[in-house]
């Protein structure tokens, strides 16, 4: 899925190239990014759609936007007909309407009891759909390595799942961005980065007030291990001190940036304040 060109793809179901006949869209940019923002979101939500399903979700949505107006609807409501459609993939070859969707799931919200976990899950929803979305803040490149930041809930949807991680968390028959993660990060009491080599992301980095609680490496290349220490310099500056906590070989000390003997160990994460490890996975 992350191979598909999104935005183009709108074009082409807008231009009627794909799907069924063109759509007389608005000329407006701010639109159609819209509607390239909730299809990417709807394909980073769902757990398995078919290249048809997708093509007739944009369909979907760009005709639910030309007959409500953009711009006076609530992006909430938006996120509401994801959910629906990513529960219900099957629906997307039939003639449900977008709208027809939002209204289904509206009807499912109201009929669940609205504790506090129902509660987490609509403040994680508000803030996935909140635009714009802001690109992930680049804080520093070093040849072609970029250290780049995850300050909105659609980032961990991203990188949780490009590395498949629990940045991510099962919600119906897709995903929704974990509140453990994300809450923290909102209110600036945790921090996540992330190493990125040309496409590869290739670091996740999670630093808990002063110090590294969690790490998960994804087949960083042999230079890697030369450049992180420009990388940590960067996130020091940003942030003060940073203590290594339980990975005292990934970073920098005052005798100097240790490399790992074994890199493959470093593949393990390792909780910094439980001492638990997995193979990988956050």
């Amino acid at each position: 899925m992350n191979s598909i060109d999104i935005r183009a793809e709108v074009h082409r179901v807008i231009g009627g190239k794909v799907g069924g006949p063109a759509i007389a869209f608005p000329h407006d940019p701010r639109a159609l990014d819209v509607v390239v923002h909730t299809t990417r979101t709807f394909v980073n939500h769902a757990r398995a759609i078919t290249d048809a399903q997708r093509v007739q979700f944009i369909r979907k949505f760009a005709i639910y936007i030309i007959r409500t107006g953009w711009g006076e609807t609530d992006t909430i409501q938006h996120m509401a007909g994801v959910i629906w459609f990513s529960n219900h993939p099957e629906q997307l070859t039939t003639r449900l309407g977008f709208g027809s969707a939002i209204y289904t799931q509206y009807q499912a919200f109201q009929h669940r009891e609205k504790d506090q976990q129902y509660l987490t899950e609509d403040a994680v929803i508000a803030d996935l759909t909140r635009l714009p979305i802001p690109a992930k803040p680049v804080q520093l490149t070093v040849g072609d390595f970029v250290l780049e930041q995850l300050v909105h809930a659609a980032h961990l949807l991203e990188i949780g799942t490009t590395l498949t991680n629990c940045l991510r968390t099962p919600h119906g028959n897709g995903f929704l961005p974990n509140t453990m993660y994300w809450t923290p990060v909102k209110r600036k009491q945790r921090h996540l980065f992330t190493i990125r080599h040309r496409t590869l992301v290739c670091l996740l980095l999670q630093i808990t007030k002063d110090r590294i609680t969690q790490v998960q490496f994804n087949k960083p290349p042999k230079d890697f291990f030369v450049v992180f220490p420009h990388f940590a310099d960067r996130i020091q500056e940003m942030l003060g001190p940073v203590d290594a906590g339980a990975f005292p070989a990934l970073w920098p000390t005052a005798a100097g940036f240790l490399q790992p003997t074994d890199p493959g160990q470093l593949a393990l994460f390792k909780n910094g304040d439980t001492g638990e490890q997995t193979d990988g996975q956050l």
